[in-house]
């Protein structure tokens, strides 16, 4: 196989790659997911915790975690939490609630907050561009070693 017809084939299958990681990067962005952190600093008669999400501030609220999240802290000491939403879209504006639940059941909300949805882009969006340039200069016949030569003065 010819240099010219070896370099065509890499450039077709980086330019695929890149098609590839590229559609990934657009579903990445796409799935957006709010995470909602809280901490406590004591958990005295604290069974755990909902969270409710809204469009608007004024509601209506739903429940998002499908089951309690249970207290890790104590009277004492309280504790760190994390909760992912991934049912939300990119670029929605959304309004979260926290519900502390006691032992007789009884909730107490706090909030709201309000957060925009962003999607993740990261590195599939970087890696696609990366093989779209290798493509291009594979097309064209241009090698790594050429890419580091300084032209003569």
């Amino acid at each position: 196989m010819s240099r010219n017809a070896t370099l065509r084939l890499i450039s077709a299958l980086l330019f695929l790659g890149s098609l590839g990681f590229g559609f990934w990067a657009w579903q990445q962005w796409q799935h957006a997911i709010v995470v909602v952190e809280w901490s406590t600093a004591s958990e005295l008669d604290t069974v755990g915790f909902n969270v409710f999400r809204s469009e608007t501030e004024s509601g209506p609220y739903t429940q998002v975690n499908q089951n309690i999240i249970p207290a890790a802290g104590d009277s004492l000491t309280g504790s760190d939490y994390r909760f992912e939403d991934r049912d939300v879209r990119t670029g929605r504006t959304y309004y979260y609630e926290l519900e502390d639940v006691n032992t007789t059941g009884t909730g107490t909300r706090h909030g709201p907050i309000v957060v925009q949805a962003r999607g993740q882009i990261g590195y599939p969006a970087v890696l696609s561009l990366a093989l779209l340039l290798g493509a291009a200069f594979a097309w064209m016949g241009i090698s790594p070693a050429q890419l580091k030569e300084k032209p003569d003065a």
